[in-house]
């Protein structure tokens, strides 16, 4: 099964490299967000053109019955989508279908900054705080210096400038030690044999590419 995983790796470099060529201008600005398994715990990092950033380290069950793997692959791949459409612009808590949710965001004329009708990332449970797990997912306070990419709107919310935050950010430097596996497209029984060897394949992500296959629709509602 590790083979597999390697040759899932492999294959993906190739493609991603593949249409790089014909894509040279697209390649070099594009953000590519993947799911990682990366000490034990998988993490949502996103390659851009500064270099490696890890972005969500899904450490903990929330709610939804969704498990960390699992979340961490899907909206990683949620991440991806509003990024190829350039709607990646603004990240906040607020309410989508009645639910309590942390959304991709736009600027509303009249409105301002608030969810999109089209921005669910995560459902959260109707007694949690949307902006406490927000700012616990980004680990914000301990990563933004001065709150450039942090503002609030009206309602106190706290609203992520996606572009501003990927700036400043501290860039991955990855150590030879560190173990890191591609799993955004991995089945559950991949991932379920990989836990269940105990460690990660001694094999390296896919090398920092910006462009790469589409990424399916979203999903409107999680379930």
């Amino acid at each position: 099964m590790k083979n597999q995983l390697i040759a899932l790796a492999i294959l993906s470099g190739l493609s991603l490299g593949s249409l790089s060529q014909h894509n040279p201008a697209q390649a070099q600005n594009r953000n590519l967000y993947r799911c990682v398994m990366k000490n034990d715990a998988p993490t949502t990092v996103v390659d851009t053109p500064r270099g490696r950033i890890d972005l969500i380290v899904w450490k903990n069950e929330l709610p939804g019955g969704w498990s960390p793997v699992r979340r961490c692959q899907e909206i990683t791949k949620r991440f991806q989508t509003f990024s190829d459409r350039g709607a990646l612009r603004y990240v906040t808590s607020g309410r989508l279908n009645n639910q309590p949710v942390i959304c991709v965001a736009e600027n509303r004329p009249g409105v301002g900054i608030s969810c999109r009708n089209d921005g669910l990332l995560l459902t959260l449970a109707q007694n949690e705080n949307p902006q406490r797990v927000m700012e616990q997912l980004f680990d914000i306070s301990a990563r933004v210096r001065g709150g450039n990419p942090i503002t609030r709107n009206i309602q106190e919310r706290t609203i992520l400038a996606v572009d501003r935050f990927l700036d400043e950010v501290d860039i991955v430097e990855e150590g030879e030690d560190v173990e890191v596996i591609d799993i955004t497209d991995a089945s559950a029984d991949e991932i379920s044999d990989l836990m269940d060897d105990g460690e990660t394949p001694n094999q390296p992500m896919v090398n920092p590419s910006r462009c790469s296959t589409p990424t399916p629709e979203l999903q409107p509602v999680e379930q």
